[in-house]
């Protein structure tokens, strides 16, 4: 069974999106990981949450996040 949605929006400070995630996925006993275009938090085997992000520009370092 999945569950499916779409939500977008901008970051401008990708470093502190990625320490947010990391430190609440801690406090709830999860594990967060990154990649260059991705953070992926870890709930049990089949439950992840992958969290996507591209830059799109260099005016005020705008990151746009997406999560499906």
């Amino acid at each position: 069974m999945g569950l499916g949605f779409n939500i977008r929006t901008r970051i401008r400070n990708i470093g502190a999106f990625k320490r947010t995630v990391e430190k609440l996925a801690a406090e709830s006993g999860y594990h967060a990981e990154h990649d260059e275009s991705a953070t992926r938090v870890s709930f049990c085997k089949l439950g992840d949450l992958f969290l996507n992000y591209q830059y799109e520009g260099k005016e005020n370092s705008v990151w746009y996040f997406w999560w499906d």
